[in-house]
């Protein structure tokens, strides 16, 4: 369910997303005993919050550095977003305990500033890691759009 319902996320079809996501979403963070449960909860509440890419006007964002996080396979990863002229510039891992694969933590990033979307492949063993990241950057997103609960600034801009 929680690879279907992030495929529908990054594919707008937030319909989809939303029914597969609700019955994990109704388990909650601790319902489940292995950590990828915890990631699952994570991810499908931010897709489902962030409701699809097509809701953000990229070229509407607010320029600054926005900080986002969501729960990996390990732990936490945490993300740092800068946005310039409504244009993602970078996003950087800033925190994680991943222990492996690594790639997800370099590509990951990199595709999403390529490409200017959260739409991105997953890297082939590293599903969570790569699901956490774009969670992470969806948080960070809402930031810089200003649909989050608020709009927060890291510090440092």
């Amino acid at each position: 369910p929680m690879h279907a319902t992030s495929l529908a996320a990054r594919m707008g079809r937030d319909d989809m997303a939303r029914k597969w996501g609700a019955p994990i979403r109704r388990r909650g963070i601790n319902a489940e005993k292995w950590p990828q449960w915890k990631t699952t909860w994570s991810i499908v509440d931010k897709a489902l919050a962030y409701g699809g890419q097509d809701r953000i006007d990229f070229r509407k964002l607010f320029s600054g550095s926005y900080d986002g996080a969501c729960r990996g396979f390990a732990g936490d990863i945490s993300v740092k977003l800068r946005i310039s002229g409504g244009t993602v510039t970078d996003v950087s891992i800033r925190r994680h305990s991943e222990s492996r694969p690594y790639s997800a933590l370099e590509i990951i990033p990199k595709r999403i500033v390529k490409h200017q979307s959260i739409r991105v492949d997953a890297i082939s063993g590293a599903t969570v890691s790569s699901d956490a990241i774009v969670g992470a950057t969806i948080e960070a997103l809402m930031k810089a759009s200003g649909k989050g609960t608020e709009r927060q600034r890291s510090a440092g801009n």
